[in-house]
């Protein structure tokens, strides 16, 4: 290969992409792949989200922020306790961070049924470790979620991400590209001068 070549496709890869800036503030998440929901849940929330330490008992909610999405890890509780408590706490969603097994289903324990109208979703595996990992990083992280479940619309999990958010513009795609473009044919030129 030339050296002009990886100079020129870099460019003109980075000036065939484009970002739609609209689109680019939300992450979409896939049913069934991404995650799950609590089929005794419903209703549609976009919300800052608060992780709660501990499982979602009602003692774990002393510091919890209402009007908030609670993010709750799995485990020690049914899914019905750890909803009602965050509603309890004045939460209006719910997130289930996962742990092995890898299952998404939240069915609810027919003993212990409580009537809760908090959305809740749970996390996959691999999703649930990237948050952890993410709020281990930075636990002031801007969380913002949208959750819709419902019986009429197909479930919706989205995150928002802040307007300070580092995405490309196109504008500055096309610049590199052209950029990256110059770099190449000077790169070529260069050469067959020294040969």
């Amino acid at each position: 290969m030339s050296p002009l070549r990886p100079y020129l496709l870099a460019g003109l890869l980075a000036m065939s992409c484009t970002v739609s800036s609209a689109n680019a503030a939300i992450i979409s998440y896939s049913y069934g792949t991404d995650f799950g929901d609590a089929n005794f849940t419903s209703g549609d929330v976009t919300a800052l989200a608060e992780l709660v330490p501990g499982f979602g008992e009602v003692a774990d909610f002393s510091g919890f922020t209402a009007g908030y999405i609670a993010i709750i890890e799995r485990g020690d509780l049914t899914f019905a306790t750890k909803i009602a408590n965050a509603q309890a706490a004045g939460a209006v969603g719910v997130i289930i961070l996962n742990r092995p097994p890898d299952n998404l289903n939240m069915g609810p324990d027919p003993n212990e049924l409580r009537p809760t109208n908090i959305p809740t979703v749970r996390f996959s595996l691999t999703l649930s470790q990237e948050l952890r990992d993410e709020l281990a990083l930075d636990p002031a992280t801007n969380l913002t979620y949208r959750i819709r479940l419902s019986n009429t619309e197909p479930p919706l999990f989205q995150r928002i991400l802040p307007d300070n958010a580092s995405v490309p513009e196109p504008s500055s795609l096309a610049i590199f590209g052209i950029g990256a473009c110059l770099a190449g044919f000077g790169a070529a030129r260069r050469r067959r001068q020294v040969a």
